[in-house]
């Protein structure tokens, strides 16, 4: 960490410390992944009690941005509140995003034993549920190829066929990922991610480009790749769509893209 960053988390911290639910400070964000710059803002995790959380999010205080602590240029303080529940649960069954964002962090401030022993298990890639991701998201990529994109066409509907091709980026990107037990980051940074797969096609980048401008052989050709990657699917693969999406305000699962 920059002295100029420490200086602003020892600030943000000694602040955070007059809150009575605030039980631990967590630094997260670029710095705890030893990727940030001279001018990237400080990120904190604030756990709370939570019955402090519930207060704060009926009083909309779950997030805090601090600019009065940063002696550089542009420089701020960010954060959110999360329950010490939230990050328990996170351990044991939190999405890939979440997962992913707790890559690097570590305790800067407090003391909660419990909380400490489940952080080192947040950033795991869940292969207890890999089969499931693999054929859920081969479902979206199949459905969304042979589908909604050349309907899309077949209605002359430019909506249709945006969302289909980038549907099955997304889709071809998170199969390769769950291929190589890589954990998607979140849609900024699918494509970094990527970067760092062994088993991505090597014209993945290039495949990805011509879908996105419509090019049907492309997308033939990046479905052909993932197919080939990943094998055969046993799952009947509409009714694992609409469990998915149709279904999953009954079911109560949140949406597929973000798993």
């Amino acid at each position: 960490m920059q002295d100029h960053h420490r200086r602003a988390a020892e600030k943000a911290v000694a602040r955070l410390r007059e809150e009575p639910d605030v039980r631990l400070v967590l630094l997260a964000g670029s710095i705890a992944k030893g990727q940030e710059r001279a001018d990237s803002d400080v990120d904190l995790i604030a756990v709370t009690t939570d019955e402090g959380y519930a207060e704060r999010l009926d009083r909309g205080a779950a997030a805090f941005l601090w600019t009065d602590l940063a002696d550089w240029a542009g420089g701020y303080v960010e954060g959110r509140y999360l329950s010490r529940g939230f990050v328990l649960a996170a351990a044991e069954r939190g999405s890939e995003p979440t997962r992913w964002s707790f890559t690097g962090v570590s305790p800067l401030w407090g003391e909660d034993a419990e909380v400490l022993q489940a952080l080192p298990c947040i950033p795991r890639y869940p292969e207890e549920t890999r089969e499931k991701r693999l054929d859920a998201f081969f479902a979206q990529l199949t459905l969304c190829h042979h589908y909604f994109w050349k309907e899309g066409v077949r209605r002359c509907d430019p909506y249709l066929k945006a969302w289909a091709q980038v549907q099955i980026v997304l889709f071809a990107g998170r199969l390769v990922l769950a291929h190589d037990r890589v954990l998607f980051p979140n849609q900024k940074r699918l494509m970094e991610a990527l970067a760092t797969c062994p088993s991505k096609p090597p014209n993945f980048e290039w495949l990805a480009e011509r879908v996105l401008a419509g090019d049907l052989p492309a997308g033939e050709e990046l479905y052909g790749a993932i197919r080939t990657l990943i094998g055969p699917r046993e799952a009947d693969l509409i009714s694992r769509f609409e469990q998915d999406v149709e279904m999953s305000w009954f079911t109560g699962a949140h949406d597929v893209a973000e798993w």
